[in-house]
């Protein structure tokens, strides 16, 4: 493995996969583990990113520190609301086809703690990750015109073991994992 890969891990065992020449998109990348992911993938070598978040755009700053990363990929972003379909639609079916051609990857890293909104961190945690996904596995279905992908879904220890002091939380990262699993298993 070197730096321009990752392991991928599939039913046939654990294999280094390049970044070189790949498209990403990255949801929540605007920050934490979306904005980490994004300048390893760039420095990976990937050509194309779309950087998928809540702000009207990347402040100057977060640019730079990307285009540093990898002065030659091209670097876009949208802004998006992954809990709103009407958003998701918009970034994945417009921006993503326009600006990157096809999605090669696909980093799910949006994400909530808000106890006090159970129904947003529901939307945004567990809905908004299975939208993403299933449009993005839309688009990226050979039997469509794309040339098929890797989806990257972010969850939690909360997701495996309890949390007491953040149960809406620590549900929808159990459902994150489910449904990472099951889709693991299906027939996509």
């Amino acid at each position: 493995i070197s730096a321009r890969s990752v392991l991928v891990w599939s039913s046939s065992g654990a294999h280094a996969m390049s970044l070189e020449g790949k498209t990403a998109v990255i949801t929540g990348g605007a920050s934490g583990i979306g904005f980490a992911t994004a300048e390893e993938f760039l420095k990976g070598g990937v050509s194309k990113i779309l950087i998928l978040d809540l702000g009207e755009h990347l402040r100057a700053d977060q640019e730079s520190q990307l285009k540093s990363c990898n002065p030659g990929a091209s670097i876009y972003y949208s802004k998006c609301d992954v809990s709103n379909k009407s958003n998701v639609e918009k970034a994945f079916r417009q921006d993503a086809v326009k600006w990157l051609g096809t999605i090669d990857i696909l980093v799910n890293s949006a994400g909530i703690l808000n106890e006090s909104d159970p129904a947003g961190c529901v939307a945004v945690n567990l809905t908004g990750l299975i939208e993403c996904t299933l449009t993005a596995m839309d688009l990226m279905s050979k039997d469509k015109g794309g040339k098929g992908g890797f989806v990257v879904n972010i969850s939690s220890i909360a997701g495996l073991e309890p949390m007491p002091f953040g149960v809406t939380y620590s549900a929808t990262k159990f459902g994150v994992v489910g449904f990472t699993r099951s889709m693991g298993v299906s027939l996509w």
